[in-house]
């Protein structure tokens, strides 16, 4: 399947060409995430895991 996102040739090649000689000094070029932290994937997890544990025992299938 072919992603959404269009490829930027020129962009990729730049970066693929500059990256291994230490041309780029810094990647403040990247765009800056929108991603919540990690913490938060952790937490909810950790709650869906308490919540099967809850309820195994509450209503258990045996």
């Amino acid at each position: 399947m072919i992603s959404q996102k269009a490829i930027d040739i020129p962009q990729y090649v730049e970066m693929v060409v500059a990256l291994p000689f230490g041309i780029v000094n810094s990647m403040s070029e990247e765009k800056e995430s929108n991603d919540p932290p990690q913490t938060a994937y952790y937490i909810f997890f950790g709650i869906a895991v308490l919540a099967l544990v809850f309820t195994m025992f509450k209503w258990p299938l045996w």
